[in-house]
C-alpha cells in the first residue's frame, strides 16, 4: 500500500495542501521551520492517528484553529482514509466511508516507521530506546504477537499497582496474584523479541559493507538460570519496597556489535552512529515487509552522514518495497545527481508545499 494523494488542513503552520505522491520516493526540502516535518506528521496521522512529535493532539492544530483534517487515497484504490482531531481531544477516523473513533484499524492498513534526527539514541541511548524497535515489530508482525505484548504490559501494570498498594507488608509464600501469568507471558514475549532481534541482525548484516562482522549481546531482563516466575519471587520484597517489577522482558537490553565494537561504548563518530542506527531501523522494516506494507518517514537523515554512507542508505531504501517520505534542509548534491528523475520533489516554504 502506498499513498497516491494526501490532503491536509489545519495542521500546524501548513497551508491547506494537496500532495500527489510517488509510489516510492517523495522528497521535501526547505528551511528550518518551513513545515517539512509537519508533512511527515500528516503521513503518520494517516497510519496511526497520532503524531510522533507530541502526545498533545491540540499542539498539532494550527494556531487559532479548532481542528485538523488529513485525508489519503492509496495508489491501488483500496483505501480512502480520513483522520480528524479537535482541540478538545475528540478524534474521528474514516476508512472507506466507515466512521469510527478508534485508531486501531489504521495500523492494520500499513505500518509507519519514523526515523528522526536523534535516531542514534535508538542504539546508544537508554535501554527503553533499544527495546522500542523490537516492540514496533511485535506490534505489527502478527496479531498474536501484538496480543502477547498487550497482555504482558497490562498484567505488568496490574502487578506494579498491587506492589504499590501492598508496599511494606510481609510477603506471603505465594507471591503476587499475577506472577504465574506474567511469568508465562513474559518468557514467551522475551523469546519472541530475541528471535525478532536475530532476524533483524541478519538483514542488518546483509546491508553492511562486505566483511563487517556483527553480533548481538542479549540480556533477557532477569537472572540467567531462573524462570521469570522464580526471578520475580526472588525479588518480591525488593519489588514491594520499590513499587515496581524489576524482572521481565520490559527490562531486557542488548548491545549491537559491529567489527567487535559496541555501538554504545565503541567510540564511534556521530555520523557513523547515525548511519548504523538508520540501517538498524531499515533492517526492522525489511523483517516486517514479509507480513505487512510499510511507510518509511525519514526526517533530516542527511545531516552528519557522509556521502558514501548516504548512498548506501539510499541503496537499501531502494531495495525495500516501502514508500518513502524524506525531508532535508539541503539535499546533498550527490543525492540530487543520483536521484534525478526519481520520485517527486517538493519545496516547503513558510508552510506552503509546491512541486520542485
Amino acid at each position: 500500500m502506498s499513498w497516491k494523494v494526501i490532503k491536509g488542513e489545519g495542521v500546524r503552520n501548513l497551508h491547506p495542501f494537496v500532495v500527489s505522491c510517488d509510489e516510492k520516493w517523495n522528497w521535501f526540502w526547505g528551511d528550518n521551520g518551513a513545515g517539512k516535518t509537519s508533512v511527515l506528521e500528516c503521513v503518520s496521522l494517516l497510519g496511526t492517528g497520532r503524531s510522533f512529535r507530541t502526545q498533545q493532539p491540540n499542539k498539532m492544530i494550527r494556531s487559532g484553529g479548532e481542528r485538523l483534517v488529513v485525508y489519503g487515497e492509496s495508489h491501488d484504490g483500496r483505501y480512502r482514509v480520513g483522520v480528524s482531531r479537535s482541540a478538545d481531544g475528540a478524534v474521528e477516523v474514516s476508512v472507506n466511508g466507515e466512521r469510527s473513533q478508534r485508531l486501531q484499524g489504521l495500523s492494520d492498513i500499513a505500518a509507519v516507521k519514523v526515523i528522526e534526527p536523534d535516531i542514534m539514541e535508538s542504539l546508544e541511548g537508554a535501554a527503553v530506546e533499544r527495546r522500542r524497535s523490537l516492540e514496533w515489530l511485535m506490534f505489527h508482525v502478527e496479531h498474536e504477537s501484538r496480543d502477547l505484548l498487550s497482555r504482558y504490559k497490562r498484567t505488568l501494570a496490574q502487578r506494579n499497582a498491587w506492589l504499590r498498594h501492598n508496599k511494606g507488608e510481609i510477603a506471603g509464600a505465594g507471591g503476587t496474584p499475577f506472577d504465574l501469568s506474567l511469568g508465562e507471558w513474559g518468557e514467551a514475549l522475551g523469546a519472541r523479541m530475541e528471535a525478532l532481534a536475530a532476524a533483524v541482525l541478519v538483514c542488518f548484516m546483509n546491508f553492511l559493507e562486505e566483511g563487517a562482522s556483527t553480533e548481538i549481546r542479549w540480556r533477557s531482563g532477569w537472572k540467567k538460570g531462573l524462570s521469570l516466575a522464580e526471578a520475580m519471587m526472588t525479588s518480591l520484597e525488593s519489588d514491594r519496597e520499590r513499587g515496581f517489577t524489576q524482572n521481565g522482558p520490559h527490562r531486557l537490553d542488548f548491545d549491537l556489535m559491529v567489527a567487535g565494537r559496541s555501538l554504545r561504548h565503541g567510540d564511534w563518530s556521530r555520523g557513523e552512529l547515525k548511519y548504523f542506527s538508520v540501517l538498524w531501523q531499515l533492517a526492522c522494516v525489511a523483517v516486517l515487509e514479509g507480513n505487512k506494507d510499510v511507510l518509511v518517514l525519514l526526517d533530516d537523515v542527511f545531516a552528519e552522514v557522509d556521502e558514501i554512507h548516504l548512498m548506501t542508505l539510499l541503496s537499501v531504501l531502494g531495495k525495500l518495497k516501502a514508500q518513502c517520505f524524506l525531508t532535508g534542509v539541503a539535499i546533498p548534491e550527490a543525492i540530487r545527481r543520483t536521484m534525478s528523475g526519481e520520485g517527486k520533489w517538493f519545496h516547503v516554504e513558510h508552510g506552503k508545499i509546491t512541486p520542485a
